[in-house]
């Protein structure tokens, strides 16, 4: 039961017998109401629903929903008139409260519509510059700009007017080609609503740029409009500018007088261009701009470089009246079934062309790559941007672009791990993410990527094993995994990889036997397995490798002997076997390459005599037979390696002579001959290859109060007697 009193006002009549306190209830059960005075004695009890809220009476008048206070003609039972007058009455101001709340219903709906507009309109981006007149259209401008706005980023009166235009600190800006931009952004999957929230973001940079500054003025409903923002996305990641710095370039115009901002004249007028940085023009008077692109040719790196040191090298015509495909590093491809059959396509505007390579390798980029890249450019087939500062992970995004075949991030900062959905991207024919801060496992996915022809993350932290998915790569031709954290055996499953032409998983902690199944990737040129934990003997297969030219087998823990079988690789140029454990004698066999350029046996503990046939590898540059425990006489034969250009042979056990016929190696430039046992003078001939040819360091233990060894020409070493 609900009871509120009510105080009338005072009767006119002072002989009124109409009490003037009374109470009125509404019992929760019924639909019946009741008057009573202060006594408790019921004075009218009309039946009628009762509707709205218990509103307390002011100054005597009854309020929504409140049944109306008795009258002199309510206490009146002599006729039935005054009865029926107050029931008349009471269905009045039923009707009245009725209609009085759907009213309030009807305002409340409308003042909370125009409260979330005017929040929605808080939370919208408040662009930074000026803007033209108009909304849309292919290139066109408005005659006049948007006027009004305060320097705190209020609308302006016009704007507030008509709700069609935003103004702010640097201009105002036509809210709806806003709306509209954002809207198509949106919608496409370009950006997310979040991204345009942040004021200091590049994707709300890149759209006020879109909307208001760009002279293109693209149609927000235009095919190429989510290509030209992605592009203007990249731009503001990654020029190096501060949060609260983001800016477009200065316009630089290419051969044919293009760039600026379009036919001249700048968004906001001539007298403002200096405060947003368009210096086109006055670059263009002082000759301070490169009108063919090319700013490396100057010392220090480039022009911009030296204006802008955060800035890109190379930036011909972005963010300017140009089409995308005229922006230097972006390169298009015609649109499928577009244009006029290729009659007249013209690269440097949208029309009828679509993104198809991004090449910004050395161009001085620093910050992130954005998601927007990856999804506003479906029909991109090259990017490149290797070479520069780029920073964060590689997303899930980047597993987007459907008809990518090279994705070269090589030499950046790219950080996080190399994410599953990478295996998506099919049509990926090279994936080069060398040199980054890529951690954590290479995905199994991987073995998805089957057009896979190069695969390079070598220079990073990747840790855990190498994937035996790797294994169904069957197009791939270069494996790089070199200078990481992996560990385990090298897969069996590798051998599939029938197209293998290089294998480089150098420096890692990868250990084992070498399996044997390795002989079976019969393409191989290349083979680097140094710097490891490999152990055991090398297996005589790996002579089947016809085709090798490189094999690197340093700094591990083979052991036994030196397979003779290598010797069948006749195209070999390049061979190391240093610091291992390998023992016996040096394979008579391998003096028959006479092809291989590069020999390095250091550091084993190889014993006996050099073989003489040693003259028979006429095409050494260097041989490397250091730190063993070879004996005997330096054998003369290899005076006879004319090529030769570095000779080490200390630290091993040779005696006798320095053969006077080491005098005929005249393109030598070291030789060290030093901690051994070799006695008498070192011949003229030898000393004259220091006097006059390229002979730079030529070691001997020469050195000491009583030397082994007489040399005029040599660095002196004094010899340990108890080696």
């Amino acid at each position: 039961m609900h009871e509120l009193r009510y105080c009338a006002p005072p009767s006119s009549s002072s002989s009124s017998s109409r009490p003037d306190v009374f109470s009125w209830i509404d019992d929760d059960d019924d639909d019946d109401v009741s008057w009573i005075d202060a006594s408790g004695s019921s004075r009218c009890s009309p039946s009628r629903d009762v509707r709205g809220p218990i509103v307390a009476p002011r100054g005597g008048t009854a309020y929504d929903g409140l049944p109306p206070p008795p009258t002199d003609d309510d206490f009146s039972s002599s006729t039935t008139d005054g009865r029926s007058r107050s029931r008349s009455r009471r269905r009045r101001y039923r009707s009245r409260c009725q209609y009085a709340s759907l009213a309030c219903a009807i305002a409340a709906t409308i003042v909370a519509g125009m409260a979330m507009a005017a929040a929605y309109r808080r939370r919208l981006p408040s662009p930074p510059a000026g803007a033209e007149g108009g909304d849309e259209g292919d290139g066109a401008r408005g005659d006049t700009p948007m006027g009004g706005g305060g320097a705190d980023g209020s609308v302006s009166a016009s704007a507030a007017d008509d709700g069609n235009a935003m103004a702010t600190a640097d201009g105002p800006i036509d809210g709806v080609r806003y709306d509209r931009v954002r809207h198509a952004l949106i919608e496409r999957g370009a950006s997310r609503y979040e991204a345009f929230l942040d004021e200091n973001s590049a994707q709300r940079a890149a759209l006020v740029w879109i909307a208001r500054d760009d002279p293109r003025r693209l149609d927000p409903e235009s095919a190429y409009l989510e290509q030209r923002y992605g592009l203007a996305v990249l731009w503001f990641c990654t020029t190096g500018n501060g949060p609260h710095e983001r800016r477009a370039p200065d316009i630089v115009v290419d051969a044919r007088g293009e760039g600026g901002r379009g036919d001249g004249v700048g968004p906001r007028g001539d007298d403002e261009l200096g405060d947003v940085g368009y210096v086109a023009a006055a670059a263009a008077d002082d000759g301070d701009v490169d009108r063919e692109g090319d700013d490396d040719d100057v010392e220090g790196g480039s022009i911009r470089a030296a204006r802008d040191p955060n800035g890109w090298f190379r930036h011909v015509n972005w963010l300017s009246s140009s089409g995308v495909c005229g922006w230097e590093g972006v390169t298009c491809a015609r649109r499928e079934g577009g244009g006029d059959g290729g009659a007249s396509h013209d690269d440097a505007r949208d029309d009828d062309g679509y993104v198809s390579r991004v090449e910004l390798r050395r161009n001085n980029m620093r910050g992130p790559i954005p998601d927007e890249l990856y999804r506003t450019l479906p029909y991109l087939e090259v990017l490149d941007l290797s070479d520069n500062g780029l920073v964060g992970a590689l997303g899930p995004e980047v597993a987007g672009m459907h008809r990518l075949e090279s994705l070269n991030l090589t030499s950046n900062d790219i950080s996080g791990s190399i994410v599953a959905e990478i295996g998506d991207m099919s049509t990926l024919e090279e994936l080069l993410l060398a040199d980054n801060q890529l951690e954590y496992l290479i995905p199994n996915s991987i073995g998805n990527m089957t057009s896979l022809r190069r695969l390079d993350l070598s220079g990073n932290s990747i840790q855990g094993t190498i994937p035996r998915a790797v294994g169904q790569l069957r197009e791939l031709t270069t494996l790089d995994l070199s200078w990481n954290l992996l560990f385990g055996p090298i897969p069996r499953e590798l051998s599939e990889l029938q197209a293998l032409v290089s294998l480089d998983v150098g420096h890692n902690n990868l250990g084992g036997p070498l399996a044997s199944e390795l002989s079976g990737v019969t393409h191989l040129a290349i083979l680097r397995l140094n710097d490891n934990h490999f152990s055991g003997e090398v297996p005589a297969e790996i002579g089947s490798l016809a085709h090798l030219e490189e094999l690197r087998l340093n700094n591990n823990n083979f052991g036994g002997t030196l397979p003779g079988s290598i010797s069948k690789l006749e195209g070999l140029d390049s061979l190391s076997v240093a610091n291992n454990h390998f023992g016996g004698t040096f394979p008579v066999e391998w003096t028959s390459m006479a092809g291989l350029q590069h020999l390095d046996v250091s550091a084993n503990e190889l014993m006996g005599e050099i073989p003489t046939s040693i003259d028979s590898m006429k095409n050494l540059r260097s041989l490397n037979m250091a730190h063993n425990a070879f004996s005997s006489a330096i054998p003369s034969e290899m005076g006879s390696l004319y090529k030769l250009e570095y000779l080490y042979l200390d630290n091993n056990e040779f005696d006798s002579t320095v053969p006077k016929e080491l005098g005929g190696l005249t393109n030598l430039k070291k030789m060290s001959l030093h901690s051994n046992l070799l006695v008498g003078n070192i011949d003229d001939h030898v000393c004259k290859l220091a006097d006059d040819l390229f002979l730079t360091q030529l070691s001997a233990d020469c050195g000491g109060e009583t030397p082994e060894l007489s040399c005029d020409c040599c660095i002196c070493h004094d010899r340990d007697p108890n080696v």
